[in-house]
């Protein structure tokens, strides 16, 4: 069976989310060895963790529209036009957090939200 751009979008989604988990569970792996080492080199493992958030979004929902019979194209389209209002959003309206943790995941969120819409966009 020849793989379409849709399902093409989706095992690369898959993938990232996968890779994200990977990388998460060396990252917890390696906390205890020497947890201020870790959390200073944290950014990648930051990173992984938005990327593994809006992968699981983007699967669970194109899983639920394929449940329920939906054409796939139209599925696509409205996982697209929900990621793409969430960067506008999320542009829009930075996070204004006093943790600075807090506002460096809503960026790296951003991105993940971004990177994703653009492997979509492919479809």
């Amino acid at each position: 069976m020849d793989m379409n751009r849709a399902d093409w979008a989706i095992k690369t989604i898959t993938s990232m989310k996968e890779n994200a988990e990977i990388d998460i569970k060396k990252f917890a792996e390696k906390l205890l060895d020497d947890p201020f080492y870790q959390f200073t080199w944290a950014d990648a493992a930051m990173e992984k963790a938005a990327i593994y958030k809006v992968a699981r979004i983007v699967i669970k929902q194109y899983e639920k529209g394929i449940s329920g019979m939906f054409e796939q194209e139209l599925i696509i389209n409205e996982i697209k036009n929900d990621l793409l209002q969430e960067i506008i959003c999320k542009s829009n309206y930075p996070e204004s957090s006093s943790s600075s943790s807090s506002n460096t995941m809503a960026r790296y969120e951003l991105v993940a939200f971004t990177r994703i819409y653009n492997e979509l966009k492919r479809a």
